[in-house]
């Protein structure tokens, strides 16, 4: 037993010497254990106590060199900012194809737009989306999204029964799965608010319906 409590004791001396560092653009140098690293932030474990948990911007860093014999980091591949994607209801109305693009990210979010263009059978629409997109787990390919949209009809349909010229989808609540490459998936509920330009006065002048979207596609 005094031998097995010699050789762990030794075993943790020797393992808690290893360490990666990383280097600031300030000339500091940080022993750590980086944990992941995605294209805006390293997370790692301070070696000094208490050993906390911490993050770091890569516009922060010059370099890190790492102790291989560290068998806690695990790289992640770079995460997908544009997705393309066939919409269906939503600020859509009925069927269209959107553009997503991730603008810009922080530690637990991001914040992202959609350009799209959708059908509501004889009328076609110019419809665009922003939307916080908030991390449900830590390989941040699944998120909460709160945001707000628009569409704007680019051409009139005038069939005698009137039509509505502006669709406004708030607020929008949803799940985005978006992984680093490959299948992208969105569904949403809202409620699509519409004015009536037809001058028909069995039209509401008015509406506010609640509206469910989705998209499906692809992410690079």
């Amino acid at each position: 037993m005094r031998y097995f409590l010699f050789f762990a004791c030794l075993f943790l001396a020797v393992s808690s010497q290893a360490q990666d560092l990383i280097y600031k653009k300030d000339g500091k140098i940080v022993g750590a254990r980086v944990l992941r690293a995605d294209s805006n932030f390293v997370y790692f474990r301070h070696t000094d106590p208490p050993r906390q948990l911490d993050t770091i911007a890569q516009t922060e860093l010059t370099k890190i060199e790492f102790d291989y014999r560290n068998d806690f980091f695990v790289p992640t591949k770079k995460l997908a900012n544009n997705a393309v994607s066939i919409s269906l209801g939503g600020t859509s109305v009925l069927l269209g194809i959107s553009y997503d693009r991730i603008i810009g990210r922080e530690r637990n979010y991001h914040f992202s737009g959609r350009l799209g263009i959708g059908s509501l059978v004889e009328q076609t629409n110019i419809n665009g989306h922003l939307s916080f997109n908030f991390h449900l787990n830590k390989a941040k390919t699944q998120f909460f999204e709160l945001g707000a949209g628009l569409a704007v009809p680019i051409n009139e349909r005038n069939t005698g029964n009137g039509y509505y010229n502006i669709y406004i989808t708030a607020p929008m609540l949803g799940y985005r799965l978006q992984r680093f490459e490959g299948f992208f998936f969105r569904v949403y509920i809202s409620g699509l608010y519409m004015r009536d330009a037809g001058g028909n006065n069995w039209m509401p002048n008015r509406l506010y319906i609640p509206t469910l979207g989705l998209d499906f596609g692809y992410s690079f």
